[in-house]
């Protein structure tokens, strides 16, 4: 069910043959390694921004979607009415949808459980900081893991289909073992993510405390001269809730590397006019996940 998604050469919730789509970038957490408030705008995608969004996902024949970016999709007041359009109009593509926890509840995972037996091939991806209640809450500042495990656990008895994603950073990378035994618990494989800069707006002293090239030798690996980021060479695209196309959720707030408004239909930029060297104010430039 979830070869697709994994790469050998990406992170666990990138995908390479598809787009991902921000249904809002509202959110109840706020993480430390976040750039959220970055943002200058906030609201919700609307009907017509997500579909001129799956018009552009016929013409590339993209096989996969995730609904991400850095908020909490389930805030939206048409989470499901927005799936069930994507799957009227795509009825074997891939979902992934990924949760901090934030809104999720038991008849989320319900309603999941529904649409896995109606043979839709839909995924949701649990992002964890933590296993330990006190760490969970101060990382996200006010994330109640109690809830998430309840939730987690919910989908294990409705035989949903999940994965987990760590994000894994100084704090917490001694409990590796221990992480590692919990998804064996459900059956799961291990994924993690490692901490990034984005744009380098993170304050530094912040990005110090997550970032440690030495102690997190064993989880990171460093990009060899010449070696382009998977996202920018691939047919990848993120669409935010606005209908605008960056190449990259890295880097959403990026002039360089956003490409045009899906609701103006005027391309602003090909991929091939993109300046790889402009992603040199990513930390991602320079580090990317090392998959065990």
């Amino acid at each position: 069910m979830y070869s697709h998604m994994w790469s050998k050469n990406f992170e666990c919730s990138a995908v390479l043959t598809g787009c991902e789509i921000e249904f809002t970038n509202y959110c109840g957490l706020d993480c430390n390694g976040c750039i959220r408030k970055d943002s200058t705008d906030f609201w919700f995608l609307d009907i017509n921004t997500l579909q001129n969004i799956c018009s552009y996902v016929d013409e590339k024949k993209f096989t996969e979607i995730v609904i991400s970016g850095l908020w909490d999709a389930f805030l939206h007041p048409k989470f499901y009415d927005f799936l069930e359009y994507i799957f009227k109009r795509f009825p074997d593509i891939m979902v992934y949808v990924m949760t901090k926890w934030q809104s999720i509840s038991d008849k989320d995972i319900e309603k999941f459980a529904v649409m896995k037996s109606e043979w839709k091939n839909i995924n949701l991806t649990f992002s964890l900081f933590s296993l330990e209640k006190n760490q969970y809450k101060q990382v996200t500042w006010g994330g109640d893991l109690e809830k998430l495990l309840q939730v987690i656990k919910s989908a294990h008895t409705q035989r949903i289909n999940f994965s987990f994603e760590f994000f894994l950073d100084k704090g917490n990378i001694a409990y590796i073992s221990q992480f590692q035994k919990f998804v064996s618990l459900f059956g799961k494989e291990f994924r993690y993510t490692i901490p990034h800069n984005w744009g380098w707006k993170l304050n530094s002293k912040i990005y110090k405390n997550l970032f440690d090239e030495t102690l997190l030798e064993s989880i990171i690996s460093k990009r060899v001269p010449g070696e382009i980021c998977e996202a920018f060479e691939g047919e990848y695209v993120f669409f935010d809730f606005a209908g605008r196309v960056y190449k990259c959720w890295l880097a959403r707030e990026s002039k360089e590397l956003f490409l045009w408004n899906i609701n103006s239909g005027e391309f602003l930029r090909a991929f091939s006019s993109l300046d790889y060297n402009s992603c040199k104010s990513c930390s991602y430039f320079s580090y990317k996940t090392k998959l065990w």
